[in-house]
């Protein structure tokens, strides 16, 4: 549960810093996804924990439109082999958006 883990990180390490992502998108046609969550899913549990930040006044990294480069809301296929695990590739989309968000908060 984020709620109680993000309460639990702030009376354990106050003065920590958290940076909370979204969840990428996937892409289950590419079959390396058991039991796939489908994208109405993972926008609305997005949506919840940008609230949650909000509230807790906590950074929030939205991700998912930046691994769909077609629109298609799926993980693209540049950045992974298996449609859920990044590749090389994606990794350093990942690091550049953190980086971009870390720049922002300081």
């Amino acid at each position: 549960n984020y709620r109680d883990l993000l309460a639990r990180i702030n009376t354990l390490a106050p003065a920590c810093q958290v940076l909370v992502h979204g969840l990428l998108p996937i892409d289950e046609s590419m079959g390396g996804v058991p039991n796939p969550l489908k994208v109405k899913e993972i926008r609305s549990l997005n949506k919840r924990l940008k609230q949650l930040c909000k509230k807790r006044n906590i950074a929030y990294l939205e991700t998912f439109d930046a691994f769909d480069d077609d629109g298609d809301e799926k993980l693209d296929i540049n950045y992974s082999w298996d449609g859920l695990h990044l590749n090389p590739k994606g990794y350093l989309v990942w690091k550049k958006l953190i980086e971009a968000q870390i720049g922002k908060d300081q």
